[in-house]
C-alpha cells in the first residue's frame, strides 16, 4: 500500500470502548491509518505532529482551546459530540479544516467526514 496516500488519524476518547471501536471503524477504510490513540490530551498532543486528522470524542470547550495546535501542517479536527455548542470554539482554532459529527455518526458518515477535512473541507451534521 501507498503509504504517501494515506490519511493518518489520531484519536482522543476518554472510553476505551469508544477508541477501540472508532479504530476498528476506521480499519475498514484501506486509505485510512490510526496512527495513535488516548484518552489523554498531553498524548494526543504527542501525535498531533504525526496525524492528518484528530478525532475527537466528547472534548470539553476549554480542552479545545488548551490544544497547542501549531504550524502550516496542523492536522484537521473531527469533533464527535452530543453537543453542538462547540461549533463557535472550532472556528476559533488554528487549524486547517473541522468537523463536528453527533456520536450516532454511522461508518459511512464517519470515513467520509474524516476524508472531508483531510482535504479541508469543513463538516457538520445536517
Amino acid at each position: 500500500m501507498d503509504t504517501h496516500h494515506l490519511i493518518r488519524v489520531a484519536i482522543l476518547a476518554q472510553q476505551a470502548a469508544l477508541r477501540i471501536g472508532l479504530r476498528e471503524i476506521l480499519h475498514n477504510a484501506k486509505e485510512i491509518i490510526v496512527v495513535g490513540e488516548t484518552s489523554s490530551l498531553q498524548e494526543l498532543e504527542a501525535f498531533a505532529s504525526c496525524a492528518d486528522v484528530l478525532i475527537l470524542v466528547q472534548i470539553a470547550s476549554d480542552a479545545l482551546h488548551s490544544l497547542r495546535l501549531e504550524g502550516e501542517a496542523s492536522p484537521a479536527i473531527l469533533l464527535l459530540t452530543a453537543a453542538s455548542e462547540k461549533l463557535p470554539t472550532l472556528n476559533q482554532l488554528p487549524v486547517r479544516a473541522w468537523g463536528i459529527l453527533s456520536l450516532d455518526t454511522g461508518e459511512t458518515e464517519l470515513t467520509a467526514a474524516v476524508r472531508a477535512v483531510h482535504e479541508g473541507l469543513i463538516v457538520g451534521d445536517p
